[in-house]
């Protein structure tokens, strides 16, 4: 559990919401509940290209592939997946905090749905 998380529960405050609860969101409106794998792509954006060669290699050693990027300091990266659970909140953190180690940020996760 974080500091932040630690002292929020201290002071009684309701936890937030893990970032990949609003991709999920839309999703179970549409009656999917994200357990059933599907591609999930990725993207991180850095200032320098890199730091987004640094991160292509932190991902591929992570079992994703590396999709077409927009531009050189862009990744997208992407693998096939459910996206519900903390195994996948766990693994998108880690891509979140290495992506901001690399002074870069991971702009989040998007996927079909699926029922």
């Amino acid at each position: 559990m974080s500091f932040i998380a630690k002292v929020r529960t201290l002071l009684g405050l309701r936890a937030l919401p893990h970032p990949n609860e609003s991709v999920r969101k839309k999703l179970r409106v549409r009656g999917d509940f994200g357990k059933r794998p599907r591609l999930v792509i990725h993207t991180a954006s850095f200032k320098t290209e890199s730091q987004a060669a640094a991160f292509k290699t932190f991902v591929q050693f992570r079992g994703y592939e590396i999709g077409e990027s927009e531009d050189i300091t862009s990744v997208k990266f992407q693998q096939v997946s459910g996206i519900s659970g903390r195994r996948f909140d766990a693994e998108t953190d880690a891509l979140r905090r290495e992506a901001e180690d690399l002074y870069g940020t991971y702009d989040g996760l998007g996927c079909a749905s699926l029922r």
